[in-house]
């Protein structure tokens, strides 16, 4: 299960154009088995997108590293350029 929401994000054109890049932030929720999240993250890293990862939180039940689904809330921003 993968939830994706992203903060408000401007659709109307800016009056003046630039190169600068824009963050666009968002949150991601998952829940998945260790190894899974694992790939996960790599290839987020290896990604050609800009990225900054703001936090990662990780919350299992029991014996979570041993079989058993994770949840992870992974906070961030995305840049864009305009």
């Amino acid at each position: 299960m993968v939830i994706l929401q992203f903060l408000p994000v401007l659709l109307s054109k800016p009056e003046t154009t630039t190169s600068e890049a824009t963050p666009m932030g968002f949150t991601m929720a998952l829940k998945a088995k260790y190894e899974d999240i694992l790939t996960f993250i790599d290839l987020l890293s290896r990604t050609d997108r800009i990225i900054s990862i703001d936090s990662i939180d990780i919350s299992g039940e029991g014996q979570a590293f041993t079989g058993n689904l994770l949840t992870v809330t992974l906070r961030g921003r995305a840049y864009v350029f305009r």
